[in-house]
């Protein structure tokens, strides 16, 4: 796994370019872009069915079975699988969050409504047999050990336990080696028929063909499906929590440290100027803390910041690694930096580079199918109509006094909690 980046926003509008929304009698939602440039078609199926919205005793239920939806179906073994997906020039990739599960993959044009079907297939008849429970949790369990042995993996999961504490939230994807032996057939199939419902699915297709033939094609594959009322457990925010310092140690030479602290729900706008000042404090090249800490002293490779957005609140982070003797100056210069953010705020010249450069990445976001096929099946759940155009008019507008007032509210450098892995000491 590589360094969990991620960019702060990913919108700009075309008007070459048509989206189309409907909504399927069984309750799917249908998100539709026609790109005339394109050869290949993008195309995401996303599920309202996270790790937050699982028991905990069942921890990792919503992964476990993404894995055995992608892995067979009724009708084919894992192998007829992957040679029928690659027959029609693809292959499935599927994945699981806190809050989605994913099933997308990018095909020829001419081979979408067997790729349609097929994924259709999956949805509908996974195999959920005891056998098939049995291999997965397996590869699972191998799946967190690996995890075990990544600090990155580590760190992230103890910072969203520190930040989300007993709610949902704080859950790992993946479940934990005792809460995956609690999972039965029985529980699985449960879990499918109640999330893998038309009202809990939403469909994206982003590529050269128009929005009515996407339709027929869509409503053929997956018209069959049960609408059902979808019945989410309630999906609370969490209650921020106090500041705390986590310090474990493992056998590593360098130390991992994520600084970090929770973001209440926020409309659109100012999650757009929370991403321009993201991108001034530790996102670019030319960012506050990249300049200071490697630049200028040279003390670490690896400094970011990044922001998170769940559908109810955000977890802004930074992130670093670097020799222990010289973490505590870093941290020193981690806190400076906040609160000097916090208590100047930035400057005009800022916001004009910042908007310049976040533009631009939303133009190569479009540039790319898949890419612009998440984003439209991420916001389809927030009701955004056109994420595109929302983000970049919310750019356009934006002011260097929101900044600045966000940034006074959430920069004080106490109110951010503090998480290490450091080398064991041996002697």
């Amino acid at each position: 796994m590589g360094m969990r980046r991620r960019s702060a926003i990913d919108t700009l509008p075309f008007s070459a370019r048509i989206r189309q929304r409907w909504e399927l009698p069984n309750g799917i939602r249908l998100i539709t872009e026609q790109v005339p440039s394109a050869y290949t078609v993008a195309v995401g199926v996303w599920l309202l069915a996270g790790s937050r919205d699982e028991d905990p005793y069942y921890n990792g239920i919503a992964h476990l079975l993404e894995h055995l939806v992608a892995g067979a179906s009724q009708h084919r073994t894992a192998r007829q699988l992957a040679v029928n997906f690659e027959q029609l020039g693809t292959e499935l990739t599927a994945y699981t969050t806190k809050e989605f599960t994913c099933y997308s993959l990018q095909t020829l044009r001419p081979y979408l409504p067997r790729t349609l079907r097929l994924l259709a297939e999956l949805l509908m008849a996974p195999r959920l047999t005891q056998r098939a429970i049995h291999r997965e949790r397996r590869i699972i369990i191998e799946e967190l050990l690996a995890y075990a042995d990544d600090p990155e993996e580590v760190l992230y999961e103890h910072a969203e336990r520190t930040l989300f504490g007993t709610h949902p939230l704080g859950m790992p994807i993946a479940g934990t080696v005792e809460t995956l032996q609690h999972i039965t057939e029985e529980a699985v199939a449960a879990f499918h028929a109640h999330f893998y419902v038309g009202e809990a699915i939403s469909v994206t297709l982003v590529g050269n063909l128009c929005p009515e033939e996407a339709y027929a094609l869509v409503s053929e594959a997956f018209g069959t499906i049960p609408r059902q009322r979808l019945q989410l457990p309630p999906r609370l925010p969490p209650e921020p929590q106090p500041a705390q310092e986590v310090t474990l140690s493992r056998p590593l030479h360098q130390a991992y440290v994520l600084c970090t602290r929770l973001i209440p729900k926020l409309p659109l706008a100012e999650r757009v100027a929370l991403a321009v000042a993201d991108f001034l404090l530790g996102e670019g090249w030319s960012s506050r803390l990249y300049q200071r800490i490697r630049e200028r002293h040279g003390l670490a490779y690896t400094v970011f910041s990044e922001l998170e957005w769940f559908s109810d609140c955000g977890m802004w982070s930074i992130y670093l690694n670097a020799t222990p003797s010289v973490l505590p100056s870093i941290e020193r210069l981690v806190r400076q930096e906040l609160q000097r953010l916090c208590q100047e705020g930035i400057n005009d010249t800022d916001l004009a580079r910042a908007r310049r450069f976040l533009q631009a990445r939303i133009a190569m976001t479009l540039d790319n199918p898949v890419e612009c096929m998440s984003v439209l099946a991420r916001t389809a759940a927030d009701g955004i109509s056109d994420p595109f155009l929302s983000t970049f008019h919310s750019l356009e507008e934006l002011s260097r006094d929101k900044v600045n007032a966000l940034v006074a509210r959430f920069c004080n450098a106490d109110e951010w909690s503090w998480i290490r892995i450091v080398p064991q000491i041996h002697g």
